[in-house]
């Protein structure tokens, strides 16, 4: 996966190489951590929002977006020339 961002006020732009494997395993370890956050802050619409998220099946359609290399998952250009791009 690539993060390519794009401002005027730089020649160059930023790209940044993640590898999908990192992405896996990040959701996985990071996962008990946001919940032991939640608990500690006592924030129900924090709560509310992790319950809806389902982990595991969030890295599995990761892994299934290796099959589609060349995808731009989110593409966001702004009125001030800053452009954000996401690509598998």
């Amino acid at each position: 996966m690539k993060i390519v961002i794009k401002n005027k006020e730089r020649k160059r732009p930023i790209k940044i190489p993640v590898p999908l494997s990192l992405v896996t395993v990040s959701l996985r370890v990071s996962k008990p951590l946001i919940y032991r956050v939640a608990r500690k802050e006592d924030d129900e619409k924090l709560k509310k929002i992790l319950d809806c998220i389902n982990f595991d099946l969030l890295c599995r359609s990761i892994k299934d977006l290796k099959g589609f290399k060349g995808l731009n998952i989110v593409e966001i250009k702004e009125k001030s020339g800053t452009e954000i791009k996401i690509t598998v």
